[in-house]
């Protein structure tokens, strides 16, 4: 990139940061109980076995010669963990996501401002790694791929993955820190272990990433506002790359 695009993108971080500072005082933060869940080492315990369930075990050789099999598993496989985790959670401690709350449009607003403001800073970031860093496997499968790989792979990373992801790393690991501890500490633990299951060239971006969804789901304590936001930043990446 050249001067004018560097500057574009200067210019366009500060607007969404100008942005989301004037709709943070419109946005009232949601109470958070005072005191530590019942079950916290049964919620972790939780968080980890969904992850390990939604990965599709003994199936990882089929995704070279069989691409849009593999993804069509990787999403079923994830479906069967939200469901897993959606009924256990019920069980351990009603209403802990926070997903039976409908968002409001102010502060669904506020968090897609907030993910504005990174976006210059991805880009940035992949400017600078530039092309000849591998990244995920997925990014090189999805350029000139056909219809049925893209319709499997929309289906497992857009649709499916950000609803199981933010069960596990803001729903319940954030979660669980959060009730009756500091939100600032359940951000940035909660982000870490989520920056660190993603490959290590991805490493910051999945921390800033990370930070936006876990400040979001701080605020306001909707679970389904961070997963707007994660499926609204899976999408752009997917729509970026099968444009290629």
């Amino acid at each position: 990139m050249g001067l004018p695009e560097y500057l574009l993108l200067i210019l366009g971080f500060a607007v969404a940061l100008g942005g989301s500072l004037l709709l943070w005082r419109r946005v009232s933060p949601a109470a958070w109980p005072s005191q530590r869940p019942r079950h916290p080492l049964a919620l972790v315990l939780l968080a980890v076995g969904v992850m390990l369930l939604g990965q599709p075990w003994g199936l990882f050789d089929t995704r070279v010669e069989e691409p849009v099999f593999f993804y069509w598993c990787v999403a079923a496989a994830r479906v069967l963990a939200i469901l897993v985790a959606l009924w256990l959670v019920r069980a351990i401690a009603p209403d802990f996501l926070g997903l039976t709350r409908v968002p409001a449009l102010l502060p669904l607003v506020w968090g897609l401002v907030t993910y504005l403001a990174v976006v210059p800073v991805l880009i940035l970031l992949g400017d600078l790694r530039g092309t000849d860093v591998p990244v995920q496997e997925v990014v090189g499968e999805l350029i000139g791929a056909s219809l049925g790989f893209k319709c499997a792979v929309f289906a497992a990373i857009v649709l499916v993955t950000p609803l199981m992801e933010e069960i596990v790393y803001r729903g319940l690991l954030q979660g669980v820190m959060r009730r009756g501890g500091s939100g600032f500490a359940a951000i940035v633990v909660s982000t870490l272990v989520f920056a660190v299951v993603h490959p290590r060239e991805l490493f910051v971006d999945i921390v800033l990433l990370g930070l936006v969804l876990g400040l979001v789901y701080d605020r306001t304590r909707n679970l389904w506002l961070s997963v707007a936001i994660h499926g609204t930043h899976n999408a752009l990446v997917f729509f970026i790359l099968v444009s290629l």
